[in-house]
């Protein structure tokens, strides 16, 4: 970590009055430099296991993943400190990462919103490719915004442990996704997923983003089920199917617009699209 950069950050932090500084950094060197400066006001966020073996002056959280997106791995981090009880909704934080590639250093507002529940729902599935719940994010907040041609609509995409679910649910109609490749990564398939909405049935969604299949009709159940009163069977099979596999579902409501997630059967995250 780069001293300088560390010294303009907490400088930063002392002008601005805010609450604390989140260092991003995943090295030894870096733990090192920044051990030195024996300062309680510093949170250390990191992807590496190994920096979590000793003692600490000061908080060390490990992230569930690493995203490759700066915004998202600031918003992720801040959701991090705020679920560990380091920071509170509304605190000023400095931000810094250095690498070989950029350096950054902002101040950002702490907030207890969409990042703190995916931060908890990544904390659980590691093996699902972030972007990808990001992605299913997007494509569901328009869907929940501008509807299909302007008109309410439902959609239910399931994301990861794609194998059991495919032997968990059925084909409804014919699969528009079969034996391709395409992603729900890729900017040019939102259009695409928008337009497959009117099929009745849920989205089988890869680990890594691929679209395995739409107009699948899911293997459903109430046991141990418990959700809100008001949801209907396109929650109740999503929860049921998060139940049986290690997938998640993400959900938009026909009728109220909301979305909402579910993990191991429960519902963990609801949220107007309207505020994403």
């Amino acid at each position: 970590m780069n001293s300088a950069l560390i010294k303009k950050a907490l400088e930063l932090r002392e002008e601005s009055n805010s609450d604390a500084l989140i260092v991003y950094i995943n090295s030894k060197k870096d733990l090192e430099s920044i051990r030195s400066l024996k300062d309680g006001k510093i949170i250390i966020i990191t992807n590496n296991k190994s920096l979590l073996k000793k003692e600490e002056d000061f908080p060390v959280i490990l992230m569930p993943v690493e995203l490759p997106r700066i915004k998202r791995r600031i918003a992720l981090a801040i959701a991090a400190a705020i679920e560990n009880k380091l920071i509170e909704d509304g605190y000023n934080v400095v931000f810094v990462e250095n690498t070989d590639k950029y350096k950054i250093i902002s101040i950002e507002k702490a907030e207890d919103g969409i990042d703190h529940g995916i931060y908890r729902l990544l904390s659980k599935t590691r093996d699902i490719d972030p972007d990808v719940i990001y992605s299913v994010l997007e494509i569901t907040k328009e869907l929940g915004k501008k509807g299909r041609e302007g008109e309410p609509v439902g959609a239910t995409f399931i994301i990861g442990d794609s194998g059991n679910v495919m032997r968990r649910s059925t084909q409804i109609t014919y699969n528009p996704f079969e034996s391709s490749f395409i992603n729900v990564k890729d900017s040019v398939v939102k259009s695409m997923l928008k337009e497959y909405s009117r099929l009745d049935g849920a989205f089988i969604i890869g680990d890594d983003g691929r679209v395995i299949s739409a107009s699948r009709y899911l293997e459903s159940g109430k046991n141990d089920i418990e959700l809100p009163k008001g949801l209907g069977a396109r929650h109740i099979s999503a929860a049921y199917i998060t139940k049986v596999t290690d997938a998640i579902a993400i959900v938009l409501s026909e009728s109220d617009k909301m979305i909402r997630i579910f993990s191991k059967g429960k519902l963990v995250l609801e949220v107007d699209p309207e505020e994403l």
